[in-house]
């Protein structure tokens, strides 16, 4: 089982310190390497804890994103539930990879980038500003592909600029937060050369940016001498949706992105809480989810059949956890209009 093979790799490397395969996965190794100094069971089901923590951390704060949009819990316990309970992401909530907490450190750049969106005061901007960076950088660390939550979090740092003092403050502190978040790269370069397993020599600058641009695989392929098959990605993702967000979910997904579509354009009154939503982070939002689901799959280079199916629905996680978001925006969307419908009836007037 290829998924399975790789869960055994990366398990060793946070256990004896070594390096993974590009592009590394430092901030994961150093976490797992601090669950294996526990001493409770096995070094497996200790390193699969870090992801099951990273699990519950993603539910969370998808639940905290979705009340910030849409100040419903109802909808945001909806959210967190299509995601927690969604196949692929079940699985990975127990495997010793770095997918569960490249999802949580990923849905925690979208939270700090919608408090630094919601900020008035220039000392509460410039604080989650940093935070965004710092995030933004602790999520790059875990995988690459968190640079499809980058556009959000560059937008609310950069608008509104507020002028030259206070706009340069604010990309001062998330250039900052944003270095000390990337840190953990260092690792791969302090690392000690005789520990096993190690992909590449990472010990010099030139072999830690051979290994950063994943040059051994391709930098904009999954696999070595893998046959184009982008379509083949795309469709095999639509056919998986069912079964990680169920078949009504899929409506009220379609429902929420088509509300941020229409107030990030400024079409009719700002839906289900939105009000308190800027416009510009409204219409990005509605972005993610195709930049990191069909934007990214039309890369990919692996047949997303038998075993290169394993191996590609690993990068499903962040583009439903994306869409579970539009689901919670959804479902308060249609929770409103259910109200201001019921009032417009004869009988629903106190």
């Amino acid at each position: 089982d290829a998924v399975n093979e790789l869960a055994v790799t990366d398990n060793a490397v946070a256990c004896n310190g070594g390096v993974a395969h590009p592009p590394g996965f430092p901030l994961h190794s150093l976490l797992g390497h601090l669950a294996c100094a526990i001493p409770w069971s096995t070094p497996a089901a200790r390193v699969g804890a870090v992801s099951l923590v990273a699990a519950l951390g993603a539910v969370l704060l998808l639940f905290l994103a979705v009340v910030r949009l849409t100040e419903s819990t109802w909808a945001a316990l909806v959210a967190g539930l299509t995601l927690a309970t969604g196949a692929g992401f079940w699985r990975h909530a127990s495997l010793a990879e770095v997918f569960a907490l490249h999802v949580a450190l990923s849905l925690l750049v979208v939270v700090t980038a919608l408090r630094t969106a919601a900020s008035t005061s220039i000392r509460s901007h410039f604080v989650w500003a940093t935070l965004t960076g710092l995030t933004a950088g602790l999520a790059l660390t875990v995988h690459h592909s968190a640079v499809f939550v980058l556009p959000l979090a560059a937008l609310v740092v950069i608008r509104p600029w507020r002028g030259r003092w206070a706009g340069g403050l604010r990309l001062l502190g998330a250039a900052t937060g944003a270095a000390v978040g990337l840190t953990p790269r260092l690792y791969l370069l302090l690392a000690d050369p005789q520990r096993a397993p190690r992909w590449g020599d990472t010990s010099t600058w030139s072999g830690l940016l051979h290994h950063l641009l994943r040059r051994d695989y391709g930098t904009f392929t999954l696999s070595v001498g893998g046959a184009a098959a982008p379509l083949q990605n795309v469709g095999h993702f639509l056919r998986l949706l069912p079964i990680q967000l169920g078949g009504a979910l899929i409506l009220a997904a379609g429902a929420g992105w088509w509300a941020l579509v229409r107030h990030g354009i400024g079409r009719g009154a700002a839906p289900a809480g939105l009000a308190g939503t800027r416009r510009d982070v409204a219409g990005t939002l509605a972005l993610l989810p195709w930049l990191a689901g069909p934007g990214f799959l039309l890369l990919f280079n692996i047949d997303p059949s038998g075993i290169g199916g394993q191996v590609v629905e690993r990068f499903h996680l962040l583009p439903n956890a994306l869409l579970a978001l539009m689901v919670g925006v959804g479902v308060a969307a249609l929770e409103r209009f259910a109200e201001s419908s019921a009032v417009r009836e004869p009988g629903g007037r106190g």
